[in-house]
């Protein structure tokens, strides 16, 4: 079975964070690359996103924001941490 989608659009308003906070995450690595996924549409080509994955990960960020710094979020959300059930 195919993962449902999110576009970044309806990402972005149901979290109600910003484009640049998004692409800041993913710069950090809290974002994973291989979940900005491009697909072209009837209005060209638009980003997606693995919903439940991103909803997820987004809402945990949200969370912990305020008490880690992005590099103690990028460590947590690593692929190497020890601490893989936050993903």
């Amino acid at each position: 079975m195919d993962e449902e989608l999110i576009a970044k659009k309806d990402l972005l308003e149901k979290t109600a964070i910003s484009y640049g906070q998004l692409y800041r995450w993913k710069r950090k690595n809290l974002i994973p690359e291989e979940w900005f996924i491009r697909k072209a549409t009837f209005t060209g080509q638009e980003t997606f996103f693995p919903k439940e994955k991103i909803l997820k990960r987004i809402d945990k960020i949200k969370q912990l924001k305020d008490t880690l710094s992005l590099d103690e979020l990028a460590d947590l959300f690593s692929p190497q941490s020890a601490k893989k059930k936050w993903s």
